[in-house]
């Protein structure tokens, strides 16, 4: 079981690794893939085998208190389950800095490839190599406070050497826990199990796998609001939508024809509630105004390339959260000086319509040709 240490203590993190492609030894990309809740990195397991014939490598991690990583001790669930705002943000920092120890030791000992410049026939140099870091769902938690604090957190030789590999950051199909957007709620009805106060924690435990793996069927007006590559941002565009126009297009119900993937996954791709329930949603609970302070510092602090994938059939939180990202980029950047209108948003947006929560598992042929063009 191949492990990376990311700390002194003798914390470790499970990963496993498709290998460099065959073919592509010196210019392929590395994906790293971080799970959300529930469900460890055995869920991106049916990406691994097409990565090579893509010019891809593909890693994925389990996060911690998942299967192979280290558990969280008492300390560091003391700090995320702490009253003090503080102590609250120094567990994402923690769980941040060991995000960055895992790609130094991926770097220095699984021979990555560094980030190069190539030139194509049209003599623009056009970047190949390097690491891409995608954060799947809640695993957004790590990714963003990475970005934000990374300049505190780590030291010059450190940053040195991930700027050399580090080529772009994604969030992938983000819920608006992990992104500090508010609660989206439609008059009583609340669109997340997880958020609607009528679930007892053993309710939750049942419903969450059917939600959030199950297939929604969204008004148009909510995906067409949504940016795509290469969006202008549109002052116009913005004031004919409004929050309300979204949450009225949101379907909280899903398409009952169409299986949730959870009943195609392996149980070895899920992990016991008990630990799901000890740290993961309380992870989810941090607080908006947490997440929201991360969330701006990451996007307007830091001259990373970033893309944000949203999957137009996915849980209706998740289309929330990327309307709510899309609006506040648009926005502040304009306010900020960054991007007058009609020119390019400094991120790059990918809408995939047809897929639910779950591309990784239930379209991964299409997902591995898809990233070519996120990362």
């Amino acid at each position: 079981m191949p492990t990376a240490p990311v700390d002194r203590e003798g914390t470790v993190l499970y990963y496993k690794d498709s290998g460099r492609p065959r073919n592509h030894q010196r210019d392929y990309t590395t994906v790293i893939l971080i799970h959300g809740t529930y469900y460890n990195g055995a869920a991106f397991q049916n990406l691994l085998p097409l990565a090579s014939d893509h010019n891809i490598r593909i890693i994925t991690l389990n996060q911690r208190d998942y299967t192979g990583s280290t558990p969280l001790n008492d300390l560091e669930l003391a700090k995320l389950t702490s009253e003090d705002p503080g102590e609250r943000l120094q567990y994402l920092k923690d769980r941040a800095k060991e995000l960055a120890a895992f790609v130094i030791w991926l770097i220095q000992n699984e021979n990555l490839l560094p980030i190069q410049a190539q030139t194509g026939d049209s003599g623009a140099g056009q970047a190949q190599g390097g690491v891409s870091i995608m954060g799947w769902s809640s695993a957004n938690h790590q990714i963003l406070p990475l970005l934000a604090y990374g300049s505190d957190l780590l030291t010059s030789e450190e940053r040195t050497l991930l700027g050399r590999y580090l080529r772009s950051y994604v969030m992938y199909d983000a819920p608006h826990y992990a992104t500090g957007m508010p609660v989206p709620k439609r008059g009583d009805t609340y669109f997340s199990p997880i958020d609607d106060p009528s679930f007892k924690p053993s309710q939750l435990f049942e419903a969450f796998p059917l939600w959030v793996s199950s297939y929604y069927s969204h008004s148009p007006d909510a995906l067409n609001a949504l940016p795509v590559p290469d969006s202008a941002w549109s002052p116009e565009r913005r004031a004919s939508v409004n929050d309300n126009d979204i949450l009225q297009a949101l379907s909280a119900e899903p398409d009952k024809s169409i299986a949730p993937t959870t009943f195609r996954i392996p149980a070895e791709a899920t992990e016991s509630f008990e630990a799901v329930g000890r740290s993961h949603i309380p992870v989810l609970l941090l607080g908006e105004s947490t997440y929201h302070k991360v969330l701006e510092r990451a996007l307007f602090g830091t001259a990373a390339s970033d893309a944000i994938v949203s999957c137009g059939r996915s849980i209706p939180i998740c289309v929330w959260s990327a309307w709510k990202v899309y609006d506040l980029i648009g926005s502040r950047s304009i306010d900020r000086g960054a991007v007058d209108a009609g020119t390019k948003l400094p991120v790059r947006f990918h809408l995939w319509r047809e897929f639910n929560h779950f591309p990784h598992w239930d379209h991964p042929e299409q997902l591995i040709r898809s990233l070519a063009e996120v990362v």
